[in-house]
Formats: C-alpha cells, structure tokens, sequence
C-alpha cells in the first residue's frame, strides 16, 4: 500500500471516527433526545446555521460552541455576555466530562460518553 504523505492527505483520505460524546436533552420539548456530538465543532443556539437549535428566546442565534476532545468535551459561550449554567455555576466556558448537566436558556442537557 502506497501511503500518502501527510501534506497531501485530503479530507476524504482520513478515517471515519465515531462520536465519543452526546448531548442528551433533559428538558423540554426535546426530552429524551440524544444528539452525537460528531464533529471537532458543534454550535447551539436558536438558529438558523447552528447544529442543534431550540425554540427559545432567551438564546442568541449562536449561542455555544461544543468542541469534542478525546478525553473531554469543551463548551464556550460565542458572543460576549453570553453565559450558560454548568454543574449549578453560571459560566463564559468549561471543560466537560462524562455526566456533566448544562442548562442553556431553558433547555437542560447532559453530556454522556458514548459506548458503543
């Protein structure tokens, strides 16, 4: 097998990896709704253009920014003055791990590894 240098892979050239973490919704109209946190980069907010959206007034467009590391999950608000409530604390950005519950606006969710 000829392998490409590192300089020329292209982004179809890199494996498919599965989604280590997911977000779990615990409340609201989408409770009990697992979303796979699958890409380096997942926004939410109320949308449009964010990757997970919610009807909820109280949120900016873009409002957070989750980013999947291989040992943990980070989570940053996006526009100064935001903020979102984790582990009971109202925060700008935290560093998640397994269990960890956010409430966004009205929505609260939890951060789950995933097994499978």
């Amino acid at each position: 097998m000829n392998a490409r240098p590192a300089a020329l892979l292209r982004y179809h050239d890199l494996p498919i990896l599965k989604p280590m973490y997911s977000i779990r919704i615990l409340s609201g109209r989408a409770k009990g709704v697992t979303f796979p946190i699958d890409a380096p980069r997942t926004l939410l907010g109320r949308g449009p253009g964010v990757d997970l959206a919610f009807h909820d007034p109280a949120l900016h467009r873009t409002h957070l920014e989750v980013e999947a590391h291989h040992d943990h999950v980070s989570a940053r608000a996006v526009w100064p003055g935001d903020t979102f409530v984790w582990q009971g604390s109202t925060v700008k950005q935290a560093c998640l791990h397994d269990g960890d519950v956010l409430t966004l606006g009205s929505v609260r969710f939890q951060i789950e590894r995933r097994s499978d």
